[in-house]
């Protein structure tokens, strides 16, 4: 933090008079328009003060919203074309074939689950 050291009154009243001197061509201009917004008379200009056209839109949350939605569809479509719905456990139709469980070594598995695992690790080596 900065420390802020006591200005004695007569160096305040010597830069009061220089900061009033700077800013003596400068006029704000707005009176009317800004009394418009704050103290409405008709309907329509307290339409205008609740609306409030001065507010402006950030676009950062905007695009850090529609990032994410872009990047969160490209993950999922991207899981779908790696790994797409599988087919096994049922027929040409839809309806669900009846699978056998097996039991191998003290563990039950799916037979066709098993059988695709075991060509894989065959294939592998």
């Amino acid at each position: 933090m900065t420390e802020h050291k006591a200005v004695n009154p007569q160096e305040r009243q010597h830069i009061q008079k220089q900061l009033q001197s700077e800013l003596e061509y400068i006029y704000f201009q707005g009176h009317e328009q800004v009394i418009r917004q704050t103290h409405p008379v008709t309907w329509r200009s307290s339409l205008h003060m609740i609306w409030n056209y001065e507010l402006e839109w950030s676009w950062k949350p905007s695009g850090i919203i529609t990032a994410a939605a872009i990047s969160a569809l490209a993950i999922l479509l991207t899981i779908q074309q790696v790994n797409p719905p599988s087919t096994v456990g049922t027929e040409g139709n839809g309806t669900p074939e009846k699978r056998q469980l097996i039991d191998i070594g003290g563990n039950i598995y799916w037979q066709d689950a098993y059988e695709r695992a075991v060509k894989q690790y065959e294939i592998q080596n």
